[in-house]
């Protein structure tokens, strides 16, 4: 009977361990936030390696900033009901117009999807347009994890983002 509990109780570790590796995550300044995680967690987390949560106006949305650099916009987290269901990360290097900076950041986010090891990948572009305002994107997605590279045009206006994101938002 003790070795069968003890079976079983290492079968259930091993599947719980399984289950939070599997996942979806994102790194900030060596910490994961995973979809599933809990928002006192997470805020932990951020706050262990420099970053704070922001609540925007939006609900259930909070906006990770550094705590060095708060005007930077390190990414985002969407909460429902106290578990994190989408993070993203802002890989966009200030000045947005830094051509060099912006390649590098596409590679590292590239990088963290190759990381992660043979996967069937799909490119998408996604182009919008309405008076004004031209948003011409591209986005790799590689399992649950999605990188957007944006180009936009706005009020004569250019700006570039490269996003990395997990997770999904359901609206009600």
């Amino acid at each position: 009977m003790f070795v069968r509990s003890a079976l079983c109780a290492i079968v259930f570790c091993l599947s719980a361990t399984v289950a939070m590796a599997a996942a979806p995550s994102i790194d900030f300044g060596g910490t994961l936030i995973s979809v599933g995680m809990g928002i006192a967690v997470a805020t932990t987390r951020l706050d262990s390696v420099g970053y704070l949560l922001r609540e925007s106006s939006s609900p259930g949305t909070f906006l990770i900033h550094s705590k060095y650099k708060p005007e930077r916009n390190a990414g985002q987290l969407t909460v429902v009901e106290g578990k994190v269901v989408a993070v993203i990360r802002d890989w966009t290097p200030p000045p947005a117009g830094n051509g060099p900076a912006l390649a590098e950041a596409v590679v590292a986010a590239l990088h963290i999807a190759a990381q992660r090891g043979p996967t069937a990948c799909t490119l998408e572009y996604v182009p919008y347009e309405s008076p004004g305002w031209q948003d011409n994107s591209v986005i790799v997605t590689c399992g649950e994890r999605r990188i957007t590279i944006s180009s936009v045009r706005a009020s004569g206006e250019a700006l570039v983002s490269v996003t990395e994101a997990v997770g999904t938002v359901k609206l009600k």
